[in-house]
């Protein structure tokens, strides 16, 4: 599996107050493109990775997806252990589903990458022990892996309490204000709840708001990084459901600047169409691996 590329951080050195007044967040527009097929190093590898993805496929065809704000009243979408399956079966099986726009990394005691197929909803996900070896290797499928649910839960005590007002640094604008609503609207925030969304772009807040912000909500566990049309950069902070989330065109410069408060940000999930196109073009390209 690809290595995670860059360190994705809320950074707010990153952003800037100036720049676009930008207010919407452009979709998904690449165009799918199977992976590159690639001569077997073993037939009867090819084989077993082909009769392996198409038991999955069979149970993805079979559960409907399950949006993300469902939590645990959504059926357990399919998923494939690959932990105990030999290295040659592993590769082939990567070499068919290829490789997506999202990748994730959660650090942590037991660290976690993920990694997006070429077909979205379809997810490599492997958990890491402190040395670094894979301790499990699976596909997930659905609108996102479930092990950024578990990691992304509430973390008292990680957010500092307000400052006193002579602690907080100059050129402060509209921040203090900003951490209070974030602090309400995180402790009230229920599962299912439709996401709170600051828009800093559209907000007169001043680059010392911006690392005050940084500063004092901290870093989460979990990074996420989109690719595409440009790219979006997402990082969970220090308080639970609390998330950064940054929108860049594909010159590099930041076109979107928001803080959200849900469980999970809908640009890092698959949504149903990806789904359903998935089982459908997942399915053309196993059977033409077999012809």
């Amino acid at each position: 599996m690809k290595p995670f590329p860059v360190p994705v951080l809320a950074d707010a050195s990153l952003a800037s107050a100036e720049g676009p007044q930008v207010s919407f967040v452009p979709g998904r527009m690449e165009t799918f493109e199977r992976p590159a097929r690639h001569a077997p190093t073993s037939k009867a590898a090819q084989r077993e990775a082909v009769r392996l993805v198409s038991s999955l496929l069979e149970r993805m065809r079979a559960v409907p997806f399950a949006p993300w704000d469902e939590g645990d009243r959504r059926p357990a979408p399919p998923f494939l252990s690959l932990t105990h399956a030999p290295r040659a079966v592993v590769d082939e099986v990567n070499d068919l589903l290829g490789q997506g726009e999202v990748s994730c990394r959660i650090d942590g005691p037991r660290p976690v990458h993920i990694q997006e197929t070429a077909f979205p909803s379809v997810w490599r996900v492997q958990l890491l022990a402190p040395d670094g070896s894979v301790t499990e290797d699976r596909i997930e499928t659905g609108a996102f892996p479930a092990a950024a649910r578990i990691r992304a839960l509430p973390s008292p005590g990680t957010v500092e309490p307000d400052p006193e007002p002579d602690a907080e640094p100059d050129g402060l604008m509209n921040s203090p204000a900003l951490i209070r609503e974030i602090r309400h609207r995180a402790a009230h925030w229920r599962p299912g709840d439709p996401a709170h969304v600051i828009n800093l772009t559209l907000l007169p807040v001043t680059p010392q708001d911006l690392q005050y912000l940084g500063d004092t909500l901290g870093r989460g566990p979990i990074g996420i990084l989109s690719r595409g049309y440009g790219s979006c950069r997402i990082g969970s902070t220090g308080l639970g459901n609390v998330w950064w989330v940054q929108h860049f065109h594909n010159m590099g410069q930041m076109i979107l600047n928001t803080i959200e408060i849900v469980d999970l940000p809908i640009a890092a999930q698959a949504a149903v169409q990806d789904y359903e196109d998935s089982c459908e073009r997942l399915g053309e390209w196993l059977a033409a691996v077999e012809d």
